[in-house]
């Protein structure tokens, strides 16, 4: 997945070559983010990057619902099938040993990078159309 989203886009991997301290200035300072389930997401969100987490849906009541928090410059992709079943059974906090266990290999990252694009657009309408609010505030 990554291979792909970086032969369509200026992505770069950072896995495995940066240290902590590294990794908190690259997300403060990218354009946005794509992350699985981990402490980068949340840093992404914290810095105001738009941040498309990539995951299994085991924690998707702990912390990979932004958008449910009124956070709009998150979104997560699950695997599909994590998806019926959650439209299905409804959401409620599954047990770790009975949580889906659907690897994320299994999300088809062109829906990852079309979640990257809109994420990014909208954050690039914002800032070209700040909110009334935000005129307010520059008045």
């Amino acid at each position: 997945m990554a291979q792909y989203i970086q032969s369509r886009s200026n992505a770069r991997s950072l896995v495995g070559t940066t240290s902590l301290p590294e990794l908190v200035r690259w997300i403060a300072g990218a354009r946005a983010l794509i992350t699985n389930d981990t402490m980068a997401a949340h840093l992404g969100v914290s810095c105001n990057r738009p941040t498309v987490i990539v995951a299994n849906g085991v924690n998707y009541l702990r912390f990979t619902e932004y958008e449910r928090a009124g956070i709009g410059n998150a979104v997560t992709v699950y695997p599909q099938v994590f998806e019926r079943k959650r439209k299905r059974l409804g959401d409620f906090r599954h047990d770790y040993a009975h949580a889906i266990t659907v690897d994320i290999v299994s999300i088809d990252a062109t829906r990852v990078f079309a979640a990257m694009e809109n994420l990014t657009h909208h954050a690039d309408n914002a800032a070209s159309n700040p909110t009334s609010a935000t005129a307010e505030i520059g008045r």
